[in-house]
């Protein structure tokens, strides 16, 4: 498991990513393991500076790690993620 995140963040990683994929980054705000979406905006920073251009980054409020299993926003998490692949 350390390996695979150790991997993917890497610059070799980021780099190697085709820069007209869509990506979709989600996670709670309150997520340790994102830290506290500081993590994710790192993330989301460093696929803007290897030059992606679809890319969207959602943070929720109040939500921890499993955002699917959070009742508070399971229902956005679904229609946001719904939205990104049909494009809407």
């Amino acid at each position: 498991l350390f390996s695979i995140l150790n991997f993917v963040s890497s610059k070799e990683w980021f780099s190697g990513l085709s820069k007209e994929l869509p990506v979709l980054m989600i996670a709670g705000a309150m997520d340790p393991v994102g830290d506290y979406g500081s993590g994710v905006q790192k993330v989301e920073q460093m696929l803007k500076a290897e030059g992606k251009k679809n890319l969207k980054t959602i943070l929720y409020p109040q939500a921890r790690h499993e955002i699917l299993n959070e009742s508070r926003c399971f229902e956005t998490v679904c229609e946001d993620v719904t939205n990104f692949i049909f494009g809407k």
